[in-house]
């Protein structure tokens, strides 16, 4: 009796990977039809028959899933994190955390490496590589879902707050207090939602009929440092800006420092505003005019979407991408006043 051909040697023989195999054989629609009569027609020429033991060792849910962090220091991340644990426990998963420094290589090698313990799903906090590692998991049927960034071409699932709305949010106000040399330190880091950030400051100023200064655009690392340095560099232009919008509360808190050093008052001399509403900027002195950011709720909602997408991919189905856009919120503190 001739021996039963294995999915490896199909594989081999068709010159595709296992999951493509796997898929075609079971008339998956994440495989064209010319590929997968192909690897049918040699599935059937070399006699092969499923072997259901090796199926379910192949297909078995681990109930792990893989979240890569920008910066595993950050407190926007730990909030998110608090919201992705929460409902992980309440469906028996467990998380597995990695960081990847804001460094695109890094974190695609961090992705394929939770690949290779057996992740049911990744998830990505502000990713700089997110929507390049998408083809490489429904390769191997494992979805990914972003947080806090989003990849306009690509189809890539994600969750995050309505950047630009907040961008504009945050200048307007500053305008409103009659501010006209607004500044705005971006994160070199970023991705989209910087670039979002910075189109609502440019769309705010442009309604307000206020003139685009690109010298009072800089960009610093989104830390205490990088808001520090990127506030010094700004104060030694020849006609500093009156307010300043950080990218998020932990470069304004650095910013802060910057102007306080240079024997300058917060909000008498310059206006700070930030994005995120960390739990320490309410307290902060003066406390931090920002964009609330609803970190646990994204992280809860990412997760929701993940534990959706899972079987739907495993069972061969290829769900539209899904964009969960949610709303910021203007607090306005002591950090911002009227012009003097």
């Amino acid at each position: 009796m001739r021996k039963s051909i294995s999915v490896k040697e199909i594989a081999r023989l068709a010159e595709v990977t296992h999951p493509t195999v796997s898929r075609a054989l079971r008339n998956s629609p994440l495989i064209s039809q010319a590929t997968a009569e192909r690897i049918q027609r040699i599935a059937a020429d070399h006699g092969y028959q499923p072997n259901r033991n090796a199926r379910g060792l192949v297909t078995r849910q681990t109930n792990l899933i893989g979240c890569v962090v920008s910066d595993i220091a950050d407190p926007f991340v730990a909030e998110v994190i608090g919201g992705l644990e929460r409902v992980a426990a309440e469906h028996d998963f467990s998380l597995i955390l990695t960081h990847c420094g804001g460094d695109p290589q890094r974190e695609m090698r961090a992705v394929r490496s939770l690949v290779e313990r057996a992740v049911d799903g990744v998830l990505v906090i502000a990713a700089m590589a997110g929507g390049e590692n998408s083809p490489y998991l429904l390769e191997r049927e494992i979805p990914i879902v972003l947080i806090n960034n989003h990849y306009p071409d690509n189809n890539v699932h994600c969750v995050g707050i309505a950047n630009a709305d907040g961008g504009k949010q945050v200048t307007k106000h500053l305008l409103d207090l009659g501010h006209r040399r607004i500044a705005y330190i971006r994160n070199r880091w970023g991705g989209e939602a910087d670039k979002d950030r910075y189109r609502g400051y440019r769309t705010a100023l442009s309604e307000g009929h206020v003139r685009y200064i690109p010298g009072l655009v800089i960009y610093a690392q989104s830390s205490l440092e990088g808001g520090q340095h990127g506030m010094e560099r700004l104060l030694r232009l020849p006609s500093p800006p009156t307010a300043v919008f950080c990218f998020d509360d932990v470069t304004a808190f650095g910013a802060c420092k910057a102007i306080r050093d240079a024997g300058l008052r917060i909000p008498a001399d310059i206006s700070v505003a930030g994005f995120d509403d960390l739990m320490v900027s309410a307290y902060f002195e003066p406390a931090l005019t920002t964009i609330q950011q609803p970190m646990r709720e994204m992280g809860s909602q990412a997760m929701h979407l993940l534990l959706e997408l899972i079987p739907q991919i495993r069972n061969g189905k290829m769900p539209k991408k899904k964009q969960i856009i949610l709303p910021g919120k203007l607090l306005v503190r002591r950090s911002t006043a009227r012009i003097s």
